[in-house]
């Protein structure tokens, strides 16, 4: 006798609609790697500015104990990139305690126009006369 043949399987509309599923999952997955990537850079920057940052302000510090000059603006190279920094000091409330701010941008950067991709704060004192 002659049975009925049942098929089995997805329909196309079944296919279509997986795909457009899987096409929105893929999509979204797509454009979080991107953030992650791009927020991923942005800290590796930042910390390399610190670094940069934190050298500097320690060569203020042995500047002021050795008595030796020092440029406000400098370039420094560090894991192969160049990077502008600058230091200014300020007189604060206390007189024996001077106030530096250190600046770090990666090169080549108009400090007078963007904003530093860090910025370090700390206190020296005073060099005894």
């Amino acid at each position: 006798m002659n049975e009925p043949h049942t098929q089995s399987g997805f329909t196309l509309i079944e296919v279509m609609i997986a795909l457009v599923i899987a096409a929105i999952a893929l999509t979204a997955l797509s454009k979080g790697l991107g953030q992650f990537v791009l927020q991923q850079t942005a800290l590796q920057e930042r910390v390399h500015a610190s670094w940069v940052a934190q050298n500097r302000l320690y060569e203020v510090q042995l500047q002021q104990a050795t008595g030796t000059s020092l440029e406000k603006r400098s370039h420094e190279k560090l894991l192969g990139q160049t990077w502008t920094t600058e230091f200014t000091t300020r007189d604060t409330v206390f007189p024996q305690i001077r106030q530096i701010e250190v600046d770090a941008w990666p090169a080549p950067a108009n400090p007078s126009n963007d904003r530093p991709t860090i910025r370090l704060y700390s206190v020296l004192g005073k060099a005894s006369q």
